[in-house]
């Protein structure tokens, strides 16, 4: 999946913004490898240096994250079905209109859900304009 500079600028902003409110006590750390991450908030990363936290977010899929999983990962995760999704870009407002209820004006993520079609059951669609 390929994002748009737009959505670049997105998370660029949601970084900053979180260091505000944290009063820079937020810490962003891109294209890192993490070797070890244990239950006691402490990350070795590929380097040896050893990091804590109060809260990780890992921004790539579950199979990377898991790699090494402990047992309750595997029990919890083990039990849900994964799918690759297919991604499609347009450009037009009418398909938009026609799925959602659209205030383009702050709304910036939309999920339609589809159950008669057990294939294609649910579609999500974000507005990369604002």
């Amino acid at each position: 999946m390929f994002a748009s500079d737009k959505l670049g600028n997105i998370y660029e902003s949601l970084v900053d913004k979180c260091i505000e409110l944290s009063h820079s006590q937020t810490k962003f750390y891109f294209n890192q490898s993490i070797r070890k991450v244990t239950l006691t908030n402490v990350y070795t990363d590929s380097n040896q240096f050893n990091g804590s936290f109060y809260f990780i977010i890992f921004a790539c899929d579950a199979e990377t994250v898991l790699e090494k999983p402990s047992k309750i990962q595997q029990a919890v995760l083990g039990s849900i079905q994964y799918f690759d999704d297919v991604t499609y870009t347009h450009t037009d407002l009418d398909y938009i209109k026609t799925h959602y209820n659209v205030h383009l004006e702050f709304d910036q993520y939309f999920i339609h859900s589809n159950m008669k079609d057990s294939r294609r059951p649910l579609e999500m669609s974000f507005n990369l304009s604002n």
